[in-house]
């Protein structure tokens, strides 16, 4: 079985006063870095640990809200989460309906001494800060309660029903493709591939709300750099 590194959340999140980044105006780092580049020269190949957040709750919420207050919930909650990662220094790279990926980008001559705040990360640094950003996620923004007022019908009275967001996440490590599809007068998709996102992927399925799961790599290169809990196996 794969490992699982999970925490809950038992309040409600706080909003933060700064500006909102929203799924509307977030632009990855490797887009602002690349973009454009002529095809097909724009494909690049690197390492990188991979976090998947996965959220769940927004079919029921758009079942008892009109869609000018959905938007702004969903606005909110993505801002929460797209805070957590940018504080443990991640790129996100691909939105994927109610989920997104981010990055930790692995420099091949970073090391242990490295300086982590310029973003030369090594493997083990990557992997840490990835696994404690998803951990993060599930500790502040799991359950996280929405309160919905709404009008009685034929009378001017109120009243309030409540509802939850949901998060869980997986963490994969590897080599990644980034690759450009399409052309720069039409249309151009950016597509990312790679053991990190199979393995993300797989682990976030094993993942219940509000937890975190890794892939065995993950894992095994945790080792190297903390102590991991007897009942957590590869």
């Amino acid at each position: 079985g794969r490992g699982y590194l999970s925490s809950r959340k038992d309040s409600i999140a706080s909003m933060s006063s700064a500006e909102p980044i929203t799924k509307n105006t977030y632009l990855p780092v490797v887009l602002k870095n690349h973009y454009p580049l002529p095809l097909p020269g724009a494909n690049a190949y690197h390492n990188a640990s991979m976090l998947l957040v996965d959220i769940s709750g927004f079919t029921k919420l758009s079942t008892m809200m009109d869609v000018e207050n959905l938007s702004k919930t969903i606005n909110n909650y993505f801002d929460m989460l797209l805070r957590e990662v940018e504080k443990y220094g991640g790129d996100v790279l691909k939105f994927a309906g109610d989920a997104f990926y981010a990055e930790w980008k692995i420099e091949a001559q970073a090391n242990e001494h490295s300086d982590v705040d310029e973003g030369n990360l090594s493997l083990e640094q990557a992997v840490a800060k990835a696994t404690l950003c998803g951990a993060s996620i599930v500790r502040n923004c799991s359950d996280h309660k929405v309160i919905i007022s709404s009008k009685e019908t034929n009378s001017s009275d109120y009243y309030a029903e409540t509802s939850k967001l949901d998060v869980h996440c997986g963490v994969g490590v590897g080599e990644l493709a980034v690759i450009h599809v399409g052309n720069n007068e039409t249309r151009r998709e950016f597509l990312v591939l790679g053991d990190p996102i199979a393995q993300a992927s797989q682990a976030e399925g094993l993942a219940n709300h509000g937890e975190l799961a890794a892939s065995p790599e993950v894992i095994n290169i945790l080792k190297r750099v903390c102590r991991i809990p007897e009942n957590i196996s590869t």
